[in-house]
């Protein structure tokens, strides 16, 4: 409990040996009413005498997802008592593990995001765990999961070399998993994204555009996210039968190298940028307008990752439906998991491009 108990006037709650005893208070009255197994019934459907033999624990044959949904009402809505507490530790956990290399991109929030409203919408809880990109991290995060003895685990994979690790300790615990990202032939349930066509998409707009001038500033090479976008980019000039290719810089996915970025760029031999993700594309908008250059009078962007940056810049960009990735991941895995079975699914999202007000026809 965060906050001092005594100085609370507002009759909101007591605290009594460390346990905590909720009120509903009535605004109109001023009045204090208790919540009863009536106002637990009628919040889930179910009837008292349903909702009472889940609450005193009573050896009936009640399906888990029932007591569940009746036991986690009760506490939200203030029906907490000793017996309910033991009740609910008694529940099957329905739990997803999710694990995560960071939480500073929006792209990998986007994704929790959908994880969660699907969690949510199905009454399952979610754990969140951060590795900070550290690989030792990430196999300890996995270890702990099981100890938590979860329903499932969600990897969101940024590095191919680590990913076969990854499955292989997941199969060793007996872990119902999904991968989201990384190589397409890996075994198990995976979500990704086609990037050889979200980069085909970006070539294609470019050159249609009129752009034969084009510099492409790229992430990490050993990903193969980035070897799929700059192949499908390099594919489009062969595709539309246009002579010349890109001049091609590489970068590291990170925003806060662009100064050195640019020192490698001849800006006279250019017309048009496609950048490789989402916050690189926001900083060399910035760090051009700095310079006194109009976007897309002088220079036309297109990112990648339909991040907050493109609204705080009107930037073209390639969004890689990341709300949609977390819903379809955890939907599969929760689906599986309800109905006893663990297949080796296969999903893979189309981006889509989204068109604003950083790149014009020359």
């Amino acid at each position: 409990l965060i906050g001092d108990p005594a100085n609370t006037t507002d009759g909101s709650y007591k605290v009594t040996n460390n346990q905590v005893d909720l009120k509903v208070k009535d605004d109109k009255s001023g009045t204090t009413n208790t919540v009863t197994i009536k106002d637990i019934a009628q919040a889930t459907g179910y009837s008292t005498a349903t909702v009472s033999l889940v609450l005193n624990n009573k050896p009936f044959r009640i399906p888990q997802q029932t007591r569940r949904k009746i036991l986690t009402t009760a506490k939200r809505l203030g029906y907490i008592r000793q017996q309910t507490e033991r009740a609910l530790k008694n529940v099957h956990s329905t739990t997803l593990g999710v694990i995560v290399p960071s939480i500073n991109y929006p792209y990998n929030n986007r994704i929790v995001e959908g994880i969660e409203n699907e969690c949510h919408h199905n009454g399952w809880s979610m754990i969140l765990m951060i590795t900070n990109n550290d690989h030792n991290w990430q196999l300890g995060n996995i270890k702990m999961l099981k100890q938590r003895n979860v329903d499932g685990v969600i990897v969101i994979n940024h590095y191919d070399d680590l990913s076969d690790k990854i499955v292989k300790l997941l199969i060793q615990l007996d872990i119902p998993y999904l991968v989201i990202g990384g190589p397409s032939d890996l075994p198990g349930n995976q979500v990704n994204v086609d990037n050889f066509y979200g980069g085909y998409l970006v070539g294609k707009h470019l050159l249609e555009l009129g752009h034969r001038k084009i510099i492409c500033l790229t992430g990490d090479m050993k990903l193969e996210n980035t070897k799929q976008r700059l192949a499908s980019f390099k594919y489009a000039f062969k595709k539309l039968s246009v002579a010349c290719e890109p001049t091609v810089v590489f970068g590291r996915y990170s925003h806060r190298e662009i100064d050195k970025n640019f020192s490698q760029i001849d800006l006279r031999n250019c017309t048009a940028l496609f950048i490789f993700n989402g916050l690189m594309a926001f900083a060399t908008y910035s760090y051009l307008r700095q310079l006194g250059y109009q976007i897309p009078a002088d220079f036309s962007i297109v990112g990648y990752d339909d991040l907050q940056s493109g609204y705080l810049a009107p930037l073209t960009t390639v969004s890689q439906r990341e709300r949609e990735l977390g819903h379809r991941a955890a939907n599969i895995l929760i689906r599986q998991t309800m109905t006893g079975t663990h297949l080796a699914e296969k999903i893979t999202l189309k981006p889509k491009l989204i068109f604003r007000q950083s790149t014009r026809r020359i």
